[in-house]
């Protein structure tokens, strides 16, 4: 009776290319010291909230 939620095709493909590009964010400013807030507001135009 485990049965996992499934997603849809379009929502999976959607976070795929969300989270590829925080990973492309990350890897960015990850050697830059004080960051944080910049990946911050990336990440946020990203996915339009946090």
């Amino acid at each position: 009776m485990n049965k996992k939620p499934t997603k849809l095709k379009c929502c999976s493909d959607c976070d795929s290319d969300k989270l590829s590009a925080i990973a492309n964010v990350i890897d960015l400013y990850k050697d830059k010291e004080g960051s944080l807030i910049q990946i911050l507001h990336l990440a946020q135009q990203i996915y339009g909230y946090l």
